[in-house]
């Protein structure tokens, strides 16, 4: 799976987010993580 974009609702103290794939500094990336503990919401719907 590609990510192209995520919107981001309600986790934490972010009530509205979204991450670019497609844009700096993302898109430059060789390499990213997207971490949390066991819960926090890491899974893609």
């Amino acid at each position: 799976m590609i990510l192209k974009k995520i919107h981001i609702h309600n986790i934490a103290s972010l009530e509205n987010a979204e991450l670019d794939f497609d844009q700096k500094p993302l898109s430059t990336a060789r390499l990213f993580l997207i971490c949390g503990d066991t819960g926090s919401g890491k899974t893609p719907c």
